[in-house]
C-alpha cells in the first residue's frame, strides 16, 4: 500500500517548486557530464560529416575586360552592347570544344552545361536595397527625390565593373591540367569570334588584280574611264589610310624603308592632284581622245551619285526630325520640372513653420527611378544623333561636290563650255605619264596593304577584348549546407538531452 502511494506521488501532475530544485541539485553534476559529453559527440560527428560529405567541385578564371566603355556598359568595336553570356555563347563553347578535342571525353551538351558565369552583380543588388529603403521613408519631397536619384545614378556609375568570372563545374572526369586549358581558351575563342563578327567595318582595300587591270587599258579606247577609276582606287586607298590613323591614336609606325602611314597619306594626294587630275584635264581638253563610251559612262555615275544623294538626304531629314523630337520633349520637360519646382516652393512658402509637401510612396514606387533617368537616356541619345547629324551633312557635302565635278566633265565632253587649246604632247609621252601615274599607284597600294597588316597584327589580339587574370582557382562546396546541417545535430543534441532530463524526472524518488 505504501509502494503504490508512492508510486501515485511520483507521478502527480502536481510539482513543486522544491521539488525541482531538490531534483536539479541531485542531478546536475550527472546532466551537466551527461550534456557536455554529448555535445562533444555531436561535434565530433558535425567534423565527421563535414569531411566525408560529398562535394560539388569547380573551377573558376576570372578576366578584365578592356573593351571600350559607353555609359554604364562595355561595347564591341562597331559599338554593340557586350553582354557577359557572349563569352559563353554556344559558338564560343564548340570553338573550345573542338579545339581541345574533348568529343571523347563528354557530349557537347553536358559540357556546354558545365560552363557558366558568376554573378557578379551582389553590390547592385545591395545598392538597390538601400536605395529601396530610402524610398520607402515616409516624408519625401519632390526635391529630395531628384537628390536621391542623382545620388543612385552615381552609385550605380561607380559600381561598373569590367570584371567577368567564368565558373565551371564538370559532370565529366577533369584535372585542374585540362580545367585550365578549358577555362583560358574560352577567353580566346570568345574574341576570335566576336573581333570578326562584332568588328568595326573596315574600309576595303584596292585589289592588286585591279590596278593591274588599269595597265592593259593603257592605249586603248575609254582613257577617261581608266583615269577616273584610278582616281576612285586612289581615294579609297586615302579612306582607308585615315581609318588606320584613327586606330593608331596619335602613335607612329613605320615599314622597313623607313615610311610612316602619314607618308603614305602625302604621296597618295600628290598622286591624285598632281597626276590623275592633270591627266584627266589633258583628256578633256583633247576631243579627239573622247569616246562614245565615255559618256554613257559618266552619266552612268552622275545617276549613282543621284541615288546617293536621295538616300543620304533622306537619312539626314530623318535624324533630324528625331533630334527635334528628343529636344522638343527635353525642353519640356525642363518645364514642368522648373513649374514643379515653383509649386513645391509656393506651398512651403505657405505652410511656415510645416515640413514641405510630402508623397506617401511605396516599395513599388523604387521602379519609377528608371522614369527619372530617361532624361539622362534621352541626353546621351540626342549626343549620338546629333554625331550622326554631322556625318550624314559631311557625307552629303561630299556627294553634292562629285556630283558638281560630274557635271562639269559632262559639259565639257558636250561641248557646253569652251575648250581651251593648248599644246599637244605625243602619244608615246602621254602614254608613259600614264603608266607612270599607274605604277606608282600599284606600288601605294601593296605599300598601304602591308602597313595595314602590320597595324592588324599590333592590334588584333585578345588584349583588345579582354586581359587573363591569374590563374585557375579550384573550389568545392558540400552537397548539403553545413549550415542547415549543424543547426539539425544541435537541435537532436537539445531533444535527446531535454528527453533525459524529462525522463529522468519522471523517474526520481522522494527523499
Amino acid at each position: 500500500m505504501d509502494e503504490q502511494k508512492m508510486t501515485n506521488s511520483a507521478f502527480s501532475p502536481e510539482i513543486s517548486m522544491d521539488e525541482i530544485m531538490a531534483f536539479g541539485r541531485k542531478n546536475g553534476k550527472r546532466i551537466g557530464i551527461i550534456a557536455a559529453c554529448t555535445l562533444v559527440f555531436t561535434l565530433l560527428l558535425m567534423l565527421v560529416v563535414y569531411c566525408f560529405m560529398p562535394r560539388e567541385r569547380g573551377y573558376q578564371h576570372s578576366i578584365s575586360l578592356t573593351l571600350p566603355s559607353a555609359g554604364n556598359s562595355f561595347c564591341y568595336p562597331n559599338e554593340k552592347k557586350f553582354s557577359a553570356a557572349d563569352v559563353i555563347s554556344r559558338p564560343v563553347l564548340r570553338k573550345v570544344y573542338a579545339d581541345l578535342n574533348l568529343k571523347d571525353k563528354v557530349t557537347f551538351e553536358k559540357f556546354a552545361g558545365s560552363i557558366y558565369i558568376a554573378k557578379t552583380d551582389m553590390k547592385r543588388a545591395i545598392l538597390d536595397a538601400k536605395f529601396r529603403a530610402r524610398m520607402n521613408a515616409r516624408n519625401i519631397n519632390v526635391v529630395q527625390l531628384g537628390q536621391l536619384e542623382q545620388e543612385y545614378r552615381e552609385a550605380v556609375e561607380a559600381l561598373k565593373t569590367s570584371q567577368v568570372i567564368i565558373c565551371m563545374s564538370p559532370e565529366f572526369s577533369v584535372d585542374k591540367v585540362l580545367a585550365a586549358r578549358i577555362l583560358n581558351a574560352i577567353p580566346e575563342a570568345w574574341f576570335d569570334i566576336y573581333s570578326v563578327q562584332e568588328a568595326k567595318l573596315y574600309p576595303s582595300a584596292v585589289p592588286v588584280k585591279q590596278v593591274q587591270d588599269l595597265a592593259r587599258m593603257i592605249g586603248q579606247d575609254s582613257q577617261l574611264i581608266l583615269l577616273e577609276k584610278s582616281r576612285q582606287y586612289c581615294r579609297q586607298l586615302m579612306n582607308l589610310c585615315e581609318f588606320l590613323d584613327e586606330m593608331l591614336q596619335d602613335r607612329n609606325i613605320m615599314l622597313p624603308n623607313g615610311e610612316s602611314l602619314g607618308d603614305l597619306q602625302d604621296s597618295l594626294i600628290m598622286l591624285e592632284r598632281y597626276q590623275i587630275n592633270m591627266l584627266q584635264t589633258y583628256i578633256l581638253e583633247h576631243p579627239e581622245l573622247h569616246v562614245g563610251l565615255d559618256r554613257v559612262f559618266l552619266e552612268s555615275l552622275m545617276k549613282d551619285v543621284e541615288n546617293d544623294l536621295t538616300k543620304m538626304k533622306g537619312k539626314y531629314e530623318g535624324i533630324v526630325a528625331a533630334l527635334d523630337v528628343l529636344v522638343a520633349d527635353g525642353v519640356r520637360r525642363k518645364s514642368a520640372s522648373v513649374a514643379e519646382q515653383k509649386i513645391v516652393s509656393a506651398d512651403s512658402a505657405k505652410q511656415v513653420g510645416t515640413s514641405p509637401v510630402a508623397f506617401q510612396l511605396d516599395a513599388g514606387f523604387f521602379d519609377s527611378i528608371a522614369q527619372l533617368i530617361r532624361k539622362d537616356i534621352n541626353s546621351s541619345m540626342r549626343r549620338v544623333l546629333a554625331d550622326k547629324t554631322v556625318q550624314y551633312r559631311e557625307k552629303l557635302a561630299e556627294l553634292e561636290a562629285e556630283y558638281v565635278r560630274y557635271q562639269k566633265i559632262f559639259d565639257v565632253m558636250n561641248g557646253k563650255k569652251g575648250v581651251r587649246t593648248q599644246s599637244s604632247i605625243s602619244k608615246d609621252k602621254y602614254y608613259a605619264m600614264v603608266r607612270e601615274m599607274i605604277g606608282e599607284l600599284f606600288v601605294a597600294c601593296g605599300k598601304v596593304k602591308q602597313i595595314r597588316d602590320m597595324i592588324l597584327v599590333e592590334e588584333n589580339s585578345s588584349r583588345q577584348f579582354c586581359t587573363q587574370g591569374g590563374t585557375v582557382r579550384a573550389f568545392s562546396s558540400p552537397v548539403l549546407p553545413m549550415a542547415r546541417v549543424a543547426l539539425g545535430l544541435i537541435a537532436v543534441w537539445l531533444l535527446g538531452n531535454a528527453g533525459y532530463i524529462f525522463f529522468l524526472f519522471l523517474g526520481r524518488k522522494k527523499n
